[in-house]
């Protein structure tokens, strides 16, 4: 039975972090239903989701210890805001 972790940080909120045991085949999509995220943070389904900053879909199994994320979407790119630095 994997122990593992479902994160989400919210914009201008406190971070939801949730520890879970689940059984055996569980998929990313089992954690995030199990830590009820969604409940709080309807926005949080239609974002992309990684395990450990690596991107992963629904169907995806979890591990021992993985970190089940959920990425909000960047409000301006890397690219972007090294180059406004530059010129800042």
């Amino acid at each position: 039975m994997p122990n593992i972790e479902v994160v989400y940080c919210p914009e201008g909120g406190p971070v939801f972090s949730q520890h879970l045991q689940l059984p055996n085949g569980a998929t990313v999509n089992d954690a995030l239903r199990e830590s009820r995220v969604f409940l709080s943070y309807p926005e949080a389904k239609d974002y992309v989701m990684g395990i450990f900053s690596s991107r992963v879909l629904p169907h995806d199994m979890v591990h021992e210890g993985d970190r089940v994320e959920i990425y909000r979407p960047l409000k301006i790119s890397p690219k972007e805001r090294r180059r406004r630095k530059a010129l800042a």
